[in-house]
């Protein structure tokens, strides 16, 4: 009788290791795939398939071939792009003093930056075109609505020209309360691929 105690011992491990066995089998079917995009952002893009970088570096290129670094500046990320137009360059002057008409030797700049906008469109929560505006004929007052203007003409030029969706093209008129004192205004352009206006803590500061 007990030389056969070796043989239930036996059967109880090899059941042991089976259960085991198909318990791991069990663990690695049901396991989420690893793909190594983890991380999501909050619309569903793969961090590793954002193509903010690879336009922004199409944009860098442009600005370094039309000699434009002192009137377009840009950073950016996997979660955003920041364009900045300086100087009131894209607006026709009159008496020294920019307007709120966008300029039409400065068109096909513009043209080649909704075309980069228009192309990570999908990947784009929100789009915000930013006016900030000095102080108009001495009266800050008005600033505030010619920085509007200007942005508008940008916002609707975007629009009308390359196709953006209006739906995700937001206007914001900051008159002169982030301009440093004496600095022309300007225009930006922010892209973002979350909703949650996280990048304009980077850029509105005076200057």
């Amino acid at each position: 009788m007990h030389g056969n105690n070796w043989h239930l011992t036996y059967c109880t491990a090899i059941t042991l290791l089976l259960a085991f066995v198909i318990l791991i089998f069990a663990l690695h079917l049901y396991a989420p795939a690893q793909t190594g995009d983890e991380d999501i952002y909050e619309e569903g893009i793969p961090r590793s398939q954002s193509s903010f970088p690879q336009v922004s570096e199409q944009i860098l290129r442009y600005i370094s071939s039309n000699s434009l670094d002192g009137y377009i500046s840009i950073s950016y990320s996997e979660e955003y792009l920041f364009i900045c137009f300086a100087d009131n360059f894209l607006f026709e002057r009159s008496f020294g003093t920019a307007s709120s008409r966008l300029d039409s030797r400065e068109l096909e700049i513009l043209n080649f930056m909704g075309s980069a906008v228009k192309s990570i469109e999908d990947e784009a929560a929100v789009i915000y075109v930013a006016g900030h505006a000095e102080p108009w004929d001495g009266h800050s007052g008005s600033n505030r609505m010619l920085s509007a203007e200007r942005a508008n003409a940008v916002l609707m030029h975007l629009e009308d020209n390359t196709g953006i969706d209006p739906e995700k093209l937001t206007l914001l008129a900051f008159g002169n309360n982030f301009l440093a004192d004496g600095s022309p205004g300007r225009v930006e352009i922010l892209i973002e691929n979350s909703s949650g206006g996280i990048a304009w803590k980077y850029f509105l500061k005076a200057k």
